[in-house]
This record gives structure tokens, C-alpha cells and sequence, in this order.
């Protein structure tokens, strides 16, 4: 199975599918859409590097919270995620490696303020892993 994300048609919010081979993937795939959605598609380097730990409770609650920490290290740190490395930990927790770009906030040019629980969706499928998180603008 391929990987990527795509938005989709909401009313007011940004809406994101996203699909990938495994359930960390998922969280990688949804790292990257954050970043393309913020910098409308720049390209970005990888010359910087993050590591960052997170417990939720449970998966889905845990992919919420892995966006606004990637929207939170854009906004306040001017990181911007080009790359992460997911691995999920029992209990719902992860530990991650992201690589981008740092001190970049001024390559932010749309406005994301959250990831929310309304309609979200994760799940393994027959093909792989799909989810669907709503972010709010």
C-alpha cells in the first residue's frame, strides 16, 4: 500500500484523509500534511532535528496530540517537519525523530490552529491503515 493524505470537502474546517501501510505510518504521513497544508506545498530541508516523546489515551487521542505538537513546534518553535520517524509505544505513547527545517515560521503562510476529535477516524483496513482528522482554521 502507498502512503499520502489529501484534503477533503468540509464546511468550514480542513479535513485530512490519510492512508498508509501501518498505523505509525499513519502519524508520519499526518506530520508531513500539517506541514504541506502550513507552507501550501514549499519545499523544505532536513537539516534540523527534533525528538519528541507523547502519551495519550489512547490512539486516537494520541494522533490529536501528535498534530498540535507538530502545529505547536511550527507556530511558537518555527520547526517545520519535513520527515518523522514514529514508533508507537504500549499505552498509547510514541516517540518520535523529526527532521525539517528550523527557524522557518516565516515559510508558514496558512493558518492551523488545532487538530479536534470531531469526526476523527483511525483504523486498519484491508489494504492498511487510513484516518481522517478535522483541523480547525
Amino acid at each position: 500500500m502507498s502512503r499520502g493524505f489529501k484534503s477533503i470537502e468540509h464546511t468550514a474546517d480542513l479535513a485530512l484523509a490519510l492512508w498508509a501501510e501501518d498505523e505509525a505510518g499513519i502519524f508520519e504521513v499526518a506530520a508531513e500534511a500539517i506541514t504541506d497544508n502550513l507552507t501550501e506545498g514549499a519545499t523544505l530541508g532536513a537539516e534540523a532535528r527534533q525528538r519528541v516523546t507523547l502519551r495519550g489515551l489512547d490512539h486516537e487521542d494520541l494522533l490529536v496530540r501528535w498534530i498540535n505538537e507538530i502545529l505547536l513546534l511550527a507556530i511558537l518553535d518555527g520547526f517545520l517537519t519535513r520527515r518523522a520517524s514514529v514508533r508507537l509505544l504500549p499505552e498509547a505513547a510514541l516517540e518520535a525523530t523529526l527532521w525539517g527545517e528550523a527557524e522557518a515560521s516565516a515559510r508558514v503562510v496558512a493558518e492551523l490552529k488545532s487538530a479536534t476529535y470531531h469526526h476523527l477516524e483511525l483504523a486498519p483496513t484491508p489494504e492498511g491503515w487510513r484516518a481522517q482528522v478535522i483541523i480547525d482554521v
